[in-house]
């Protein structure tokens, strides 16, 4: 996803072992991704890494050496809820955000520094080996109807959808060389790995 505009979209129930990053969008701010059911293992130098584009999710698992999140400039939105992150030797905090935040129910074991937001906004571990809960933790614009210092409503995170076509009408088997060409039959899925529409690469999961 490093380019222009990655988004809106969802991604869900991956997992992603190994590589220098895991998710990467070196691009514009603007529409933003959805993330539910994230694994990720043994990155070099990060898990997610962003640049502008907002990132909303959920049940993220990291483990291994690197940074789970980093965010590289204020004007990025970070939405992480219900994540475990675990370090194995790890020496830079799990999660870095100078942009608006809202981080709910992190659980996060082998990192110093759990959280390092703007300025002296961070979260540091009492203890690395032992696991450090976040119950909410927030960072950049806020506002709250009542009277107090703002806090989350603790509204239930309802299931993402989970679509996969089950008629055999709805699937061609096809070589990648084959998704080049626009189809002229309806829109249909395709099983090739990666895929090319109307001459362009967008390595999704369909043409049309």
């Amino acid at each position: 996803m490093d380019r222009n505009w990655p988004g809106p979209g969802l991604i869900k129930a991956v997992e992603i072992q190994g590589f220098d990053t895991g998710i990467s969008m070196a691009g514009n701010w603007q529409y933003s991704m959805t993330f539910e059911d994230i694994v990720l293992k043994d990155q070099a130098k990060v898990g997610v890494w962003s640049e502008h584009n907002p990132i909303f999710m959920h049940r993220l698992i990291a483990s291994g050496k690197a940074p789970a999140v980093r965010i590289k400039d204020s004007d990025q939105m970070l939405v992480l809820v219900n994540a475990v992150i675990t370090g194995a030797g790890a020496t830079e905090p799990a999660i870095a955000t100078p942009g608006s935040a809202d981080i709910r129910n992190l659980s996060c074991t082998g990192y110093a520094t759990v959280i390092d937001g703007k300025d002296a906004n961070d979260v540091a571990a009492k203890d690395a080996k032992l696991a450090t809960k976040v119950a909410s933790w927030r960072q950049g614009w806020q506002t709250c109807a009542q009277a107090g210092a703002p806090r989350p409503l603790g509204l239930l995170v309802e299931e993402t959808p989970l679509w996969w076509p089950t008629s055999e009408k709805d699937w061609v088997t096809a070589a990648p060389e084959m998704c080049k060409r626009r189809s002229t039959a309806a829109r249909r899925w395709c099983t090739c790995p990666m895929q090319l529409r109307g001459g362009q690469d967008h390595r999704d999961q369909r043409y049309d």
